[in-house]
């Protein structure tokens, strides 16, 4: 972490970063594993709550982009405000820190769903999800496999699809476009350079309306930074942001559950919104402290490995449940069902952090590899 955070900040960062983590992967275990909410049988607080905190991934990735313009924006721009604007340091660091971990996230990716479409397709999981009604995966794995969407994949455009069943690649791409375009119009607004300006504006027609829509949400942890600059919160703001954290993000549930969604809400902008600026509001006020929390650390340092390379993996345990069980059919959220999600999970967590061992924890040695290069 950034010598220039708070440790009490930092502290909060990393909490963040692998809660989030572990809530997407707790939702996409849940959508392949169990049947739906409406399809439950004994719905108690147990499971309702299971079923609740598992329906939080959108939230989570809400809360990495407002990281992402925290860390990436923020400091960046405190950076180049200090000394002078590095737009090829700038590019070195984003480089290594996404395609250290993609790259290799693709090739075991398209290897694990080209071998389980190959051995495990049962009653067409692989070549025909949707109708099973797995939530994260809607068409054809095997139409996703090829090198023509793998290409496109590592150059960040969704023109044929994400690779395979690695529906998560999604946020990834956001995020590159908008490293990019705050990369170029920072280095314009320091170094009046036009010629970035262009390519920034360039950047911005060409975002899909998703990807602009979201825009706002990176930039409001970048503004959450120099907030915190200038003013200091005390810790009556971070209780209150995490109430209005919580409340932000249970409305939204609990008008869908009953049948009645709130004008406001229809549209997911307002809703993502209030999540945002919650989040930002803990964020801000989140000083104090003297030590960072090792477990808290030790946790966020894989949680990008994680987020990347989960889904294919669990994709491919889950086909070869069901194809022991005999059926696609998803469990209750009984003692069996949680057995078989509780070893899955494990062995999530287990294969993370293995790959983040092999490519993850080499990302500061190939990034001082690459300035040394630069510099020659």
């Amino acid at each position: 972490m950034n010598n220039n955070i708070d440790v009490g900040v930092s502290n909060f960062i990393n909490f963040s970063r692998w809660v989030c983590a572990f809530i997407v992967v707790l939702g996409h275990v849940r959508g392949l594993l169990f049947v739906d909410y409406s399809s439950v049988f004994e719905k108690n607080l147990f499971v309702r709550t299971f079923y609740f905190m598992s329906s939080l991934g959108h939230e989570a990735v809400l809360v990495f982009f407002v990281l992402s313009g925290y860390l990436v924006g923020g400091v960046t721009f405190n950076k180049w405000g200090r000394d002078r604007p590095k737009f090829l340091v700038y590019f070195i660091d984003r480089l290594t820190r996404i395609y250290v971990v993609l790259i290799p996230a693709l090739l075991f990716g398209f290897a694990l769903d080209s071998i389980g479409t190959y051995y495990f397709n049962f009653d067409n999981i692989y070549t025909s999800p949707d109708i099973y009604s797995f939530p994260s995966v809607q068409s054809s794995i095997l139409d996703k496999l090829d090198i023509k969407v793998f290409l496109c994949n590592i150059f960040m455009i969704d023109k044929f699809g994400l690779l395979g069943s690695n529906g998560p690649l999604w946020s990834l791409h956001f995020e590159w476009w908008y490293y990019s375009f705050f990369g170029l119009i920072c280095f314009f607004y320091f170094k009046k350079s036009f010629c970035s300006l262009f390519f920034a504006l360039m950047i911005l027609f060409f975002m899909p309306l998703k990807m602009l829509s979201l825009i706002f949400v990176w930039f409001l942890g970048f503004y959450s930074y120099l907030f915190m600059r200038k003013v200091r919160l005390n810790k009556a703001f971070f209780l209150f942001g995490i109430v209005f954290f919580f409340i932000s993000m249970l409305i939204p549930k609990l008008s869908i559950l009953s049948g009645y969604e709130l004008f406001f809400l229809k549209n997911g902008i307002f809703s993502d919104f209030f999540v945002a600026v919650a989040y930002s509001l803990m964020l801000v006020s989140a000083r104090g402290g003297n030590n960072v929390n090792k477990l808290n650390f030790s946790l966020a340092s894989f949680s990008y490995t994680t987020y990347l390379f989960h889904f294919p993996f669990l994709f491919f345990f889950v086909s070869y449940t069901y194809s022991i069980k005999g059926v696609v059919s998803k469990f209750q959220p009984n003692l069996v069902g949680f057995s078989v999600f509780f070893i899955l999970l494990s062995m999530i967590y287990l294969y993370s952090y293995i790959c983040y061992f092999l490519f993850e924890r080499n990302t500061i040695r190939i990034r001082n590899y690459l300035y040394g290069r630069a510099k020659a």
